[in-house]
């Protein structure tokens, strides 16, 4: 059982300058936010080997959760237009029921073939209760919204391989993935009328399908005992259907054919080179293609509406990985490696003003490329040296190149991508029952170029987390963890280039400590 009591302390400015720099627009915002999570989760598994050898498993997992979150907004306006509403509240009520379950068949045969497969069952409940109400510059309230919606969610899937030896030091795999999602909400949303706004009463419900279909056939062969090829082809198929009461039906079929090639030279018993050309899909997700919009409270660029797009075409990527990788039995390893991706119909999001309102929307903006550098590393002492501590040391670092090639740069990257990520981690065991640890993450930030006349940024992130696990037997131990060490507060900013002036908003969010004691018990 869980329970997390988390709140958010936001504050912001936004400003506007027109062509000559002269400022037009002063204003800031205040949030303030605080919340409750309480969680139930049971994770319920068996196994048994049969006497003919098969082997089953089954997974299951139950999560209860609720949500209840409060939070205000204040924006005072010192200079420029007032917005219709400066002093918002908000209050949220969410309940989750998920089940989740997996059941697992291993079949070995005589003649050395084994088949793999894997039933999943999910589904979840989702009842959320929304309220809203804001006041005008001069304290009257106008504004008063009442949202009530029902989700249900419905998951099954079958998966599986077949792989067998043949001649010449061949080893065949066939596999699939069988999938389907049904959703089906229902949402009712009630404005009340204040002079100069409209009440209203709009059913947003909606059903949709989506049915995942995947199969691949690889041949896996070693021409030599120092070379090994990947050889196969991938075929994958995505089929979304979507109607509801305020949009009309919609469906977005995609379907792609690919091959796969990865090959393995081990230059010696320690050393291996690794390379991999391979073209993969991502196809949008069931949000980006519903047309239904979710407004904003005060409409404006630097806070639009949000709105899916259902003409999109899934991204096409083509791709290139090569890796170094080298051990040193079980006391080290090291992997240097570096990837390029060309992709075609990039899908970005860019906001415009459509029929008196601000829009945020994805599309299909063109061409994109992108290209990095990993290393990846780990050391234990203990296994190094006899007489060393009990201490693993990891340590990440990674180096992003990429452009998209409809955006004027610079800073066009691909999906807001950091320039460079790293990490230190360190695991010591300084007896039997006891491990403490450390983890530091780095990450990059700077302006990144989201659309045409759209600039993002954020500072950039550290994090540092620790934690001490005792472990009292097999089934059961004691975990303390704190998160966020440094408390660094975070902050980002968002531009737009309008016509005539340049729009810009600022918002710095305060950091807090966390803490996490977990019991876990094994039956």
């Amino acid at each position: 059982m869980l329970r997390n009591d988390h709140q958010v302390d936001e504050r912001g400015i936004e400003q506007a300058f027109d062509d000559a720099g002269a400022q037009t627009l002063a204003r800031r915002t205040d949030l303030r936010a605080r919340g409750v999570r309480e969680q139930l989760s049971l994770a319920p598994a068996a196994e048994r080997t049969l006497a003919n050898g098969d082997r089953i498993a089954w997974r299951s997992g139950l999560e209860v959760r609720r949500h209840r979150k409060r939070g205000d907004i204040h924006w005072s306006t010192s200079l420029g237009p007032e917005l219709d509403h400066t002093d918002y509240r908000q209050r949220t009520d969410l309940r989750l029921l998920q089940l989740r379950n997996e059941l697992a068949w291993t079949h070995g045969f005589a003649s050395g073939a084994r088949l793999e497969t894997k039933l999943n069952l999910d589904g979840n409940r989702e009842r959320t209760r929304y309220r809203e109400d804001a006041d005008g510059r001069d304290g009257a309230r106008n504004l008063e919204e009442a949202t009530d919606s029902r989700l249900d969610v419905r998951n099954h899937a079958l998966s599986g391989k077949y792989s067998f030896a043949v001649r010449g030091a061949h080893t065949v795999q066939a596999g699939w993935d069988l999938g389907q999602d049904r959703r089906s909400e229902r949402r009712v949303q009630r404005l009340a009328e204040f002079p100069g706004f409209p009440g209203a009463l709009t059913d947003q419900s909606f059903d949709a399908r989506i049915r995942r279909s995947a199969a691949y056939l690889q041949d896996e062969w070693s021409p030599t005992p120092r070379w090994s090829l990947y050889l196969g082809a991938r075929w994958e198929r995505i089929d979304i259907r979507s109607a509801g009461s305020d949009f009309a039906p919609l469906r977005n079929d995609a379907q792609l054919l690919t091959p796969v090639l990865q090959s393995l030279w081990k230059l010696a018993a320690d050393q291996r080179l690794r390379l991999g050309l391979s073209r993969s899909y991502r196809a949008p997700e069931l949000r980006e293609l519903t047309p239904r919009p979710y407004t904003s409270t005060n409409n404006r660029a630097l806070d639009p509406d949000r709105q899916g797009n259902p003409e999109l075409r899934p991204e096409l990527a083509t791709g290139l990985d090569l890796a170094y990788e080298r051990d040193w039995g079980e006391a080290a390893t090291l992997s240097v490696g570096g990837y390029a991706r060309r992709i075609e119909d990039f899908i970005g999001e860019s906001t415009r003003l459509l029929d008196g309102r601000w829009v945020a929307s994805p599309s299909n903006t063109g061409d994109a490329s992108s290209h990095g550098l990993e290393l990846d590393g780990k050391l234990s002492l203990a296994k190094l040296r006899k007489r060393a501590p009990d201490l693993d040391i990891g340590l990440q670092f990674n180096r992003h190149w990429s452009r998209v090639d409809a955006i004027p740069g610079p800073d066009n990257r691909v999906d807001r991508q950091p320039r460079y990520t790293g990490g230190l981690s360190l695991d010591y065991r300084p007896a039997p029952h006891w491990t403490l640890g450390a983890s530091y993450t780095h990450r990059s930030g700077g302006p990144v170029r989201t659309a045409a006349r759209e600039i993002e940024a954020q500072t950039p992130k550290r994090e540092l987390d620790a934690y001490a696990l005792w472990k009292r037997s097999d089934d059961a131990q004691l975990r303390l963890t704190l998160t966020n060490l440094l408390r660094q507060d975070g902050g980002e900013s968002f531009e737009y280039l309008d016509e005539g002036q340049r729009l810009r908003q600022q918002r710095w969010r305060k950091s807090t400590l966390g803490v996490r004691l977990e019991w876990q018990v094994g039956f």
